[in-house]
């Protein structure tokens, strides 16, 4: 098969694509920086651990437009805005993709990152932490509705969808919700800095492609002057006392009473994230509020890295940077529902200014997602007139391409994240790449790797994959290691 016909049944053109890119946050194990030389992309790295997979990588910049801070800042920083980072640290690099034309310089085996810019999120690691997870970002208010000298707020509602539970009775839902409303049990959770903030828990609703959610949050109580985190009973009597909760809870019993089919309830631990005022009155360190344009204003859940630090005042954890992992293709969810079938189509980006009070306007406008677009993406280019090389671009695309590796043949490179195979696989590459929900970046070009043979292949000839779930496959293969 001629090989500029398998490029057609991926539908996209053959050169100057732009390979997928993403923030990505890690906590610093070291840095390559040359002495007495430019720096650029060959010869600087930052090596780190990824906060959200626990993988060890190189990053280096490439070299771009304007006035980016040099990384050698980031071991030694006197300047009037300072970026340093010691080891230890959380950065943030903005653009990020798998570059197999990098060698790694760290001496080990590492996949190498080619990303466009650097953000100091914590410069060691008793300052603060980087997050990744389902947020949305709430649109900027009046500390005070009668008093506008207090001054503005805006906050973050953080969701940790891996620990949503499944509940069946109004009583579930009661006991579920003290639990995570409380600030005591909060304090006791093992991983509470995965939901930094002050504790929530919210309530999700799901019928059919229809659905809803409302948040319950913890409330700070004043007290001679001070304010300071409540107890178990007065925690119990907020909630009791909460007229919107208990309004929500008789729509629930109704629910559970007449039990209707297809319809789930859930109660997901979620914490309320406070911006910092410096960063509120920043221009670049919060994203913009994301919206759809089916007439529905409010900001939309997505997948975010999000730096925190402890405020210098309270001690309370406290936002300092959030923004999409995807800043051009960003999944959308009004109930928060990560799914890519439950992408928003032609979602926009709505500035500050559109919401009121002021507190910023958000000057650069971001490209307009399309709908439906996946998450992960392999690259595509031929490696001889014969074959294909396909290239993940993060791990859990990777995952696929071993899946398909050990079903129908090719030769797996794991420390580059590349399958080779032959050309007259295209076709079912395609197919693959179509259910399994991967974006396709074909690139004209022959590079050459070292590869390891997989195992023998296997005759799918008739293969059926109509009813193969492979998001259920990949969630039960990926397990993130721990940050901390």
């Amino acid at each position: 098969m001629d090989i500029d016909s398998i490029f057609q049944q991926f539908n996209t053109s053959k050169e100057n694509m732009t390979p997928s890119t993403e923030r990505v946050a890690v906590r610093v194990l070291s840095y390559i920086v040359p002495d007495n030389q430019p720096e650029n992309a060959e010869n600087t790295r930052i090596i780190g651990k990824r906060i959200d997979t626990g993988e060890k990588i190189e990053i280096g910049l490439r070299d771009i437009k304007g006035d980016r801070p040099a990384v050698s800042r980031l071991l030694s920083d006197d300047s009037s805005m300072p970026v340093q980072t010691a080891v230890g640290g959380t950065i943030m690099v903005d653009g990020a993709y798998l570059d197999n034309k990098l060698s790694p310089l760290s001496g080990e085996n590492l996949p190498v990152y080619n990303a466009r810019w650097f953000h100091s999120v914590a410069k060691d690691r008793d300052e603060g932490w980087a997050v990744k997870v389902t947020a949305r970002i709430n649109p900027v208010t009046q500390r005070d509705k009668n008093n506008p000298a207090q001054g503005l707020k805006q906050s973050i509602t953080i969701l940790n969808n891996e620990r949503a539970s499944a509940v069946t009775s109004l009583n579930d839902v009661d006991l579920a919700v003290m639990n995570l409303v409380s600030c005591e049990m909060y304090a006791k959770e093992k991983n509470w800095y995965k939901r930094p903030g002050m504790p929530s828990a919210t309530v999700r609703i799901r019928s059919g492609d229809k659905g809803a959610i409302f948040t319950i949050n913890s409330r700070l109580v004043e007290e001679n002057g001070n304010l300071r985190h409540p107890n178990i009973s007065e925690t119990a009597n907020h909630i009791e006392n909460n007229a919107q909760w208990q309004a929500r809870r008789q729509a629930l019993l109704k629910i559970f009473q007449e039990n209707p089919s297809n319809t789930t309830v859930e109660v997901i631990p979620s914490s309320q994230l406070t911006v910092g005022q410096k960063t509120l009155q920043s221009d670049s360190k919060i994203g913009a509020l994301l919206t759809d344009n089916n007439g529905n204003a409010e900001p939309q859940f997505s997948e975010y890295v999000i730096g925190v630090r402890r405020s210098k005042k309270h001690g309370n954890p406290i936002a300092t940077l959030a923004m999409p992992v995807d800043a051009y293709n960003p999944i959308l969810s009004n109930i928060g529902v990560m799914d890519k079938t439950q992408v928003q189509p032609q979602a926009h980006v709505q500035t500050q200014a559109q919401s009121q009070p002021q507190a910023h306007v958000q000057t650069q406008a971001q490209p307009q997602p399309q709908a439906q677009n996946p998450v992960h993406a392999i690259r595509l280019s031929r490696l001889a007139d014969t074959s294909l090389l396909v290239e993940a671009n993060t791990p859990q695309a990777f995952k696929h391409l071993e899946n398909y590796a050990n079903q129908s043949g090719g030769l797996i490179n794991p420390s580059k994240r590349t399958l080779e195979v032959d050309a007259s696989h295209g076709a079912q590459l395609n197919q693959y790449a179509q259910r399994a929900n991967l974006a396709v970046t074909v690139i004209k070009s022959e590079p050459t790797i070292a590869q390891t043979p997989a195992p023998a292949p296997n005759d799918l000839s008739n293969l059926d994959l109509n009813n193969v779930d492979f998001n259920q496959a990949l969630n039960s293969a990926y397990n993130p290691s721990q940050q901390r």
